[in-house]
């Protein structure tokens, strides 16, 4: 794995998906900055359930279109696990300095609907893997 190379895709992948959230909380009516995951509507989990997957399979398609990483879906899966591990960072990065950060970081970890969105970014990547581009 190129892992510089794939952290690079992962973080330009998280900064689109802070701009769709932003907008989708703004057309919502949800100040993302301050909200409770567990009042979160409905509604911006399921664009979150959406966007992720959609741009991990862009995402894994750039990655494996670009580089001499054989295309597998075990490295799609390889892919998924360093993306989740990045967003994870780079959630705990923006969201714990906010007023209140601790709170909103450990009710994401407590929402199962993040945990969804994770595992449809996982398997969206695997898929894309097995399927994608063969060198």
């Amino acid at each position: 794995m190129e892992i510089l190379r794939a952290v690079g895709v992962t973080t330009t992948l998280f900064m689109i998906s802070l701009v769709i959230n932003a907008i989708a909380g703004r057309i919502i009516g949800v100040n993302l900055a301050v909200a409770l995951p567990a009042e979160l509507p409905w509604s911006i989990w399921l664009v979150a359930m959406v966007s992720a997957p959609l741009l991990a399979v862009i995402g894994t398609a750039w990655y494996f279109a670009k580089g001499s990483v054989m295309v597998t879906a075990a490295r799609g899966a390889a892919l998924g696990a360093l993306m989740i591990a990045t967003g994870i960072i780079l959630d705990c990065i923006f969201i714990l300095p906010l007023k209140n950060g601790t709170t909103i970081m450990v009710g994401y970890f407590k929402a199962w609907q993040y945990w969804l969105t994770l595992a449809l970014l996982f398997g969206a990547c695997t898929i894309t893997g097995a399927i994608s581009f063969s060198k």
